[in-house]
């Protein structure tokens, strides 16, 4: 085989290698399931035709349609002090910090560490040892006929101080050829999605019974208000 066959055979070596890689990923791709709605869905939707033209005025804030101040100020307390809403976005919070753990597993790992120390030998230690005594005099031998020759060091309290730095550094990447990473991206972003529409139906229903409560009370207030004066 010759130069030229080789390098013409290289690239077709590459391809097929990329194409096994993407076939050993793990798991099979995610598809929603296939579902029929049902036909009482479908002559509910019919029936409520004719309120097409209210909802095409429609707002996400849908209780300002009644035009009542004292309504806004409440949805707007229920949103920020409502128990179920908070901990739903607490647990939103949550799977998003989630979701970026898992893509953070795509990047390279940096770890880093640092420290700085201030020291000095004890003369109670390994300089006693010696026969420096913490003035920086020299002890007599056993015999008490010379000294140990050791020479003092400066400082009343042992050796004198030193500095002592210390550092270290490394880096790591796992390369995702089998798609474990990309698998956990996909799930920590579909829980995520998940957690976000979870916390607004919380938001929905507790804002729907909100309004629902004031209106009764509204209507109550209103039959009171025709009886006193029917009385």
């Amino acid at each position: 085989m010759n130069a030229s066959d080789f390098s013409l055979r290289t690239p077709a070596l590459a391809l097929l290698l990329c194409s096994m890689l993407t076939g050993c990923l793990v798991g099979p791709n995610f598809e929603p399931p296939q579902t029929a709605t049902p036909d009482v869905f479908n002559r509910t939707q019919t029936a409520q035709a004719a309120s097409k033209a209210v909802e095409s005025g429609f707002t996400p804030q849908w209780w300002t349609l009644f035009n009542d101040p004292i309504l806004d100020s409440l949805e707007q307390q229920l949103s920020d002090a409502n128990l179920d809403v908070a901990a739903a976005s607490a647990r939103l919070r949550q799977s998003r910090a989630q979701q970026r753990i898992a893509g953070a597993e795509e990047y390279p790992t940096l770890n880093g560490a640092a420290s700085y120390d201030r020291e000095r030998g004890s003369p109670n230690g390994i300089l006693s040892l010696l026969g420096v005594t913490p003035t920086g005099s020299q002890t007599q031998s056993a015999s008490g006929s010379a000294p140990l020759g050791v020479a003092p060091l400066p400082g009343a309290k042992g050796s004198p101080a030193y500095d002592l730095y210390q550092f270290g550094f490394d880096a790591s990447w796992e390369l995702d050829f089998w798609g474990r990473v990309r698998r956990g991206v996909e799930a920590a972003s579909a829980l995520s999605d998940a957690s976000y529409e979870d916390r607004n139906a919380i938001l929905l229903s507790a804002r729907a019974e909100l309004a629902r409560d004031y209106i009764q009370l509204r209507d109550t207030q209103a039959l009171l208000q025709i009886a006193k004066q029917n009385l």
